[in-house]
């Protein structure tokens, strides 16, 4: 689904569409629902239009029928269409699309003032679309208020006709895009700040859950000065690496498809039974193939998004677990600086103990130059590691490595489910390195971390 969102809108395909591409993604992808007004007579002898509904479905000769039945309840923000599901997600993803792209250029364009958020004119009834309109500065990062949202968005300009103007003009290039003009927006409007503050206990929560609307998210440090939030410290969770292209996935995925399962040791073997029967597995227990333990089992709930979707830590390690035989999934992040999978996040290698030394092992932390070289002369022993990326100073992620006897590196995202291209980190700050196939894979955080399938 997320690969034909990214084409669709790469290449202008409408919403309606790319919706009808996307529909067979869906949970229920033929669900659909028709009213029917039917004339029923009534006990005082009068007659009156009833509606009622009736759902469509497909019986076993392939025939469209539409049978009487109470509406299913689908919950807050779900139709009982698909078409309408697919269409909410292909507007919403569009126009996310189209704004982010827009105030990344507007914030670095010398002649913007700021951004103005007005709502849409067919606008049905007030909610947060009113009470947010305004002018906002120009690295205000705006996707829409909400799903669906019609509210549009422009830049604000210097006066063509002021002397500003012709003063900009005629800089030359280099001071020209350093110039940063007095006239700039300073400060969300008030009513947005009253807004946070009047909605400061439901923000807490949606951070300690990691599901905060797209245009706090985005605008983190400003809520964060709004409503005194500390600062958290880096974790390695959030960022999303390039997916490799379409010829070196498949010659991946060619790999993997003629691999077999790992060979463990009789230490690792042990060290599977224990953790089962911990755990209460009770089957299978044999090492998997790649496939086997892919197939995003690693970290099932990761579309529901939020804390499945930051939980890398967790992932790198029940993708392991599963290799080695355990049909476990991964459970969500917890940014509580005392949960597991907080500290995991800070020290991915405390998930592993060294068989000879019985001691948590350390990885090699990669720093300056090349990084992408180093990595790949650190990772020139045939195995199966753990790479944590710091990319800044609040974003990281953790991925698994495989060299092979070929000489091939493959790195995968077991959060995702997508082999990912390494020179997408070339910018990256640091690398930490890992060879976690000979290792043993400690009880306490497995199980903290993970849940049987």
């Amino acid at each position: 689904m997320s690969q034909a969102l990214e084409n669709g809108i790469k290449q202008g395909i409408s919403a309606e569409s790319l919706g009808r591409q996307i529909r067979q993604y869906l949970n229920n992808p033929d669900m659909m629902y028709r009213r029917y007004h039917l004339k029923k007579a009534m006990a005082d002898g009068t007659k009156r239009d009833v509606v009622e509904w009736r759902r469509r479905v497909i019986d076993e000769q392939g025939k469209v029928r539409f049978v009487k039945e109470d509406l299913a309840h689908v919950g807050t923000g779900v139709y009982r269409s698909a078409r309408q599901n697919a269409l909410r997600l292909t507007i919403t993803e569009t126009n996310m699309a189209y704004n982010y792209a827009n105030c990344e250029r507007w914030s670095s364009e010398p002649y913007v003032l700021g951004i103005r958020i007005r709502t849409s004119a067919n606008h049905p009834e007030k909610d947060i679309c009113d009470e947010l309109a305004g002018d906002y500065p120009k690295d205000f990062m705006w996707r829409g208020w909400h799903p669906r949202c019609r509210c549009s968005m422009s830049s604000i300009l210097i006066d063509r006709n002021s002397e500003e103007w012709k003063y900009l003009c005629s800089l030359p290039e280099k001071e020209y895009r350093a110039y940063k003009s007095p006239n700039l927006v300073p400060n969300v409007p008030e009513k947005f700040s009253k807004w946070c503050e009047r909605n400061a206990d439901r923000l807490d929560l949606a951070r300690e859950n990691g599901k905060l609307p797209y245009f706090v998210r985005d605008n983190q440090k400003v809520v964060s000065d709004l409503l005194g939030w500390k600062e958290k410290q880096a974790i390695k969770h959030g960022y999303m690496g390039t997916k490799l292209g379409r010829k070196e996935a498949n010659e991946a995925y060619k790999y993997y498809v003629d691999s077999k399962p790992i060979k463990l040791s009789d230490e690792q073997k042990k060290n599977v039974q224990e953790i089962a029967k911990e755990m209460g597995i009770t089957k299978g227990l044999a090492p998997m193939t790649f496939f086997e333990a892919n197939n995003g089992r690693a970290n099932v709930n990761y579309r529901k998004g939020g804390i499945y979707k930051a939980n890398c830590q967790s992932c790198v390690v029940v993708h392991e677990a599963r290799l080695r035989g355990l049909d476990i999934t991964a459970l969500g992040y917890s940014n509580k600086k005392d949960s597991v999978q907080f500290q995991l996040g800070e020290h991915f290698e405390d998930a592993w103990i060294n068989p000879k030394t019985g001691k948590v092992p350390s990885p090699t932390i990669i720093k300056g130059g090349d990084l992408i070289g180093k990595a790949e002369k650190q990772m020139k022993s045939v195995g199966r590691y753990h790479v944590g990326i710091n990319y800044n100073a609040v974003e990281g992620h953790i991925l698994t490595a495989e060299k092979t006897a070929d000489e091939m590196l493959y790195l995968y995202d077991a959060q995702s489910g997508n082999f990912i291209n390494i020179d997408e980190f070339r910018e990256a700050e640091s690398f930490e390195i890992l060879k976690v196939d000979k290792f043993l894979i400690s009880k306490d955080v497995l199980k903290k971390n993970s849940k049987i399938v």
